[in-house]
Parts: C-alpha cells; sequence; structure tokens
C-alpha cells in the first residue's frame, strides 16, 4: 500500500470524523469518500450546510476526482461500492477501511 492508502486506512480508523449517509459533508459528518475529499482539500460549499467533491466534471456526492482515485489506485466502480458500503450496506468507517485493505492487497471486495 501507498502512503496515500495509508493515511486514509488511518484516518477512516481515527474516530475523528462521524459517519454520514447521502452526502460527503454534512452538517459536520462524512461519507467515506467525503473522508478522502477532507484530506486533500476538495470539498465545496453547497446550500444546506451540505459539501460536494470537486471533480474534473463538476461536482458529485458519488465519485472522487480522477486524481485522487489515481493516488488511492481506486476506480468509479470501487467508488460506487464504497458508497453502497456506506449509505446502504451500511458498513461503519472501520468496515470500509478493512474492505479498502483487503481490495488494496488482494485486489478483492470482501466484507
Amino acid at each position: 500500500m501507498n502512503e496515500h492508502q495509508i493515511a486514509y486506512l488511518d484516518a477512516l480508523r481515527s474516530g475523528d470524523y462521524d459517519q454520514t449517509t447521502g452526502s460527503p459533508k454534512s452538517l459536520g459528518s462524512y461519507c467515506c469518500l467525503g473522508v478522502a475529499a477532507e484530506l486533500t482539500g476538495c470539498l465545496v460549499d453547497v446550500p444546506h450546510g451540505s459539501r460536494l467533491i470537486k471533480t474534473e466534471y463538476g461536482t458529485s456526492a458519488e465519485q472522487l476526482p480522477d486524481w485522487l482515485n489515481d493516488l488511492l489506485d481506486l476506480t468509479y466502480a470501487d467508488n460506487q461500492e464504497m458508497v453502497n458500503m456506506n449509505d446502504s450496506y451500511p458498513a461503519d468507517f472501520n468496515d470500509i477501511a478493512n474492505a479498502l485493505e483487503n481490495l488494496w492487497k488482494t485486489g478483492s471486495w470482501e466484507y
């Protein structure tokens, strides 16, 4: 794993971020993509106290920018899997960190 992946896993496991669903950041809480975006400064304000992720294509609630996906060795499909875990499964940040670590070590989403 690279230094960016390790920093992201550490942030997810730190307990420093309250978890939310449906938005990268809302009222001080984050989804799993929002934590990555916060670490790299690519969250942008939108009305009603929420924030979206700034990408090369505008803003998104469900996609990291290409450059951040590259740093973290993630794909669009990986982003969707993470959103599914965060919003629909629902998994806590430790579960998501464990699944990501497994992905980066084995190439498989298992949780």
